[in-house]
């Protein structure tokens, strides 16, 4: 348990800037002239939601017309304010190419110019990766690898601000989850009682989960190397060593950056037990291996770290499906109940994971 609550303290420590969801928002301002539908800018907002997800920076959108670089400069410094985003990004569309533009919240503006080959859709992922890479670099106090453009002097009255528009209509199951697959693999601490009269049974686990596109639903496989448990009973001592295997599955739903889920699993635990110790009138019994099945229910929640890092916190009890007696036999032909696993075992889970894909 001590292992347990040192992590918890450390991943309580750098949980809340993730969390911090006001923080970790852009603006999009779009144009809103007619005939603008098929432009590049329509199919940006896509684009840059898909690349900033993994930072965990929300993206907000607003329709305002074309104007020259200082009333825009204006409008995004307002903007920046009124909606406390980290920056404001607009574009301007020349014949000669697209230009994409970053006003930096603390006060900066950048610029990049993007080559106009191409369709509108692979243009429009070209600016997103630039976008997430200065993004990015704002967000850990870095470079940011765009041009700086020195910001026009301030000039005329305030600009109105344009109202945000509402979010793109999603699948609901696009709304619990977001709409990308992942990959992810970690390590986890485990921890459980085993049988009655034991300690705490501490264990490291390997940890792999799969998600699909548009789906709440996340599946996964774990493997656990727990502390070997030590029964003893009238003078007889075993010695148990666990291997459990596990598939699970579960349906998530995120509430502001954090994801709750609940989970089920089946576990395929092999069991090498050995006899240490016997007392007078007691027989050692060979080695012997077995397999021990269990059902699980879990509940956890996962919360964003830093960029591709997440934590993980998961509470549950394992349920076991074919119980059984650890006996050691006495030479007057009875034999001796050593220890029996618990039926119903406690188990919690606290470990990180890592988006692989």
């Amino acid at each position: 348990m001590a292992l347990a609550a040192v992590l918890f303290v450390l991943l309580s420590c750098v949980a809340p800037p993730a969390a911090c969801a006001e923080s970790r928002r852009v603006v999009l301002v779009l144009d809103e002239a007619e005939g603008s539908g098929q432009a590049i800018d329509t199919h940006l907002f896509g684009a840059l939601r898909g690349q900033l997800r993994e930072l965990d920076v929300e993206v907000l959108v607003v329709r305002s017309v074309q104007e020259p670089l200082a009333s825009a400069t204006r409008r995004a410094r307002q903007i920046a304010k009124a909606q406390r985003a980290l920056g404001v990004i607009w574009l301007e569309l020349p014949r000669s190419g697209p230009s994409v533009y970053l006003y930096d919240s603390s006060g900066h503006l950048y610029a990049r110019d993007v080559e106009p080959d191409g369709s509108a859709v692979s243009q429009s992922e070209a600016i997103a990766i630039i976008l997430r890479s200065a993004i990015a670099a704002m967000l850990e106090g870095e470079l940011v690898s765009m041009t700086e453009v020195p910001l026009p002097p301030p000039s005329g009255g305030p600009v109105p601000v344009p109202a945000l528009l509402p979010p793109a209509p999603r699948s609901p199951s696009g709304a619990a989850t977001g709409d990308r697959a992942y990959v992810r693999a970690g390590l986890s601490y485990v921890g459980t009682l085993f049988a009655r009269r034991t300690t705490w049974q501490h264990g490291a686990a390997l940890v792999i989960t799969v998600a699909g596109p548009d789906s709440p639903l996340f599946f996964g496989l774990d493997y656990t190397q727990f502390a070997a448990v030590e029964l003893e009973s009238n003078g007889v001592r075993t010695r148990v060593e666990r291997h459990p295997i596990e598939g699970f599955g579960g349906l998530q739903r995120q509430v502001g950056p954090v994801f709750f889920n609940v989970q089920g699993a089946l576990s395929a635990d092999y069991m090498v037990r050995t006899t240490e110790h016997v007392g007078v009138g007691f027989l050692a019994t060979p080695a012997s291996r077995r397999w021990l099945w269990a059902m699980s229910t879990r509940l956890g929640v996962t919360v964003p770290v830093w960029r591709r890092l997440y934590g993980v916190l998961n509470l549950g009890a394992d349920f076991v499906l074919n119980p059984f007696h650890q006996v050691v036999p006495q030479t007057s032909a009875s034999a001796d109940v050593v220890g029996s696993p618990l039926v119903a075992r406690p188990r919690l889970e606290l470990g990180a994971l890592i988006s692989v894909w």
